[in-house]
């Protein structure tokens, strides 16, 4: 446990204090973890976009372009929801199943 995390705990009097403490603690992990995927996903959206722009390529690698497809529509559709809703900790943690995780790329 990082110590500033454990001075809020302990300075918390109530169990009540201390369960939101950790629910806020794992929202924010959670929420670092999902910008970490968002990063990746767009660095290498950058460099893959041009790429399978190309019609040749997509006619060369029809499998990998659907998979670049796939991914580029969700991530887009994510980075929608996140554009539309100020709270991004919210679009993070509040459905953890529109995250693109990095196995899915």
């Amino acid at each position: 446990m990082a110590p500033r995390r454990v001075a809020i705990i302990l300075s918390c009097s109530a169990m009540t204090c201390r369960a939101e403490v950790e629910r806020l603690t794992q929202q924010l992990r959670l929420f670092g973890e999902a910008l970490e995927v968002w990063t990746d996903v767009q660095r290498a959206w950058v460099s893959l976009e041009p790429i399978f722009a190309a019609p040749d390529i997509t006619r060369q690698l029809p499998g990998e372009a659907k998979a670049f497809a796939t991914v580029d529509r969700r991530y887009k559709d994510l980075m929608r929801r996140a554009r539309d809703h100020p709270n991004a900790l919210q679009v993070c943690c509040g459905e953890r199943a529109c995250m693109v995780k990095r196995r899915e790329m």
